[in-house]
């Protein structure tokens, strides 16, 4: 009886090890499946160019480069999901990292949640292909050196009782005593930098704007 006991109690060793087992293969499996995942994100431009050019032609990917028709992005049919989908997780642009749509991004820019209510595409598609073409006054970018040799930029969002306030681009509040600054002067380039539609396919691009241009 006893051996029964001690037979018995090995096979329920046995089988718990087997299952913490499976357990451990299933969770290895898992995190294969999330690292195998993680691995088809966009890869950096010059890592993705690097590999790339070794390819055929015929199954290069073709991006906008920096030399962009406007008229061919507005001419080709986009889908506003597939635009929606780009904005909230596209590795390769980056508007949500200075703008925001319905809660999703950074409040560094504008808010762009209704603005197909002030623009129509083309004049969208303007606005991101030429950033500094019409910066509103509250979007000037100013730059602080200050007395210490450092220099800073960003967007002015507060200057009073002998302190400016900048936000930069990665969306950190910079705050500088006035008598510790040098010079403090507004730009003419805009806080958003020129390109950000190279990287992106035709179809990426149109799919992009048409949603843009859904936000009324």
């Amino acid at each position: 009886s006893f051996q029964r006991c001690a037979r018995h109690d090995d096979h329920g060793r046995s089988d718990r090890r087997g299952d913490a087992r499976g357990a451990r293969e299933s969770a290895g499996s898992r995190r294969g499946r999330r690292i195998r995942t993680s691995q088809r994100t966009d890869p950096e431009p010059a890592v993705r160019d690097l590999f790339e050019r070794f390819l055929p032609e015929e199954r290069r990917i073709v991006r906008l480069g920096a030399g962009i028709r406007p008229e061919r992005i507005l001419s080709t049919p986009g889908d506003a999901a597939r635009g929606q989908q780009l904005f909230e997780q596209a590795s390769h642009i980056a508007c949500r990292n200075c703008h925001i749509i319905n809660r999703i991004g950074r409040d560094v820019g504008p808010d762009l949640s209704l603005i197909a209510r002030k623009y129509p595409r083309e004049k969208i598609l303007q606005e991101i292909l030429d950033p500094s073409r019409t910066i509103e006054q509250k979007y000037l970018t100013y730059v602080v050196e200050t007395k210490a040799g450092k220099v800073h930029s960003g967007l002015l969002i507060e200057r009073r009782a002998g302190r400016v306030s900048l936000r930069n681009i990665q969306g950190e509040l910079l705050v500088f005593e006035e008598n510790d600054i040098e010079n403090l002067a507004p730009q003419p380039a805009s806080i958003m930098p020129e390109g950000q539609l190279k990287e992106l396919q035709l179809q990426e691009a149109s799919d992009l704007l048409e949603f843009l241009g859904s936000l009324k």
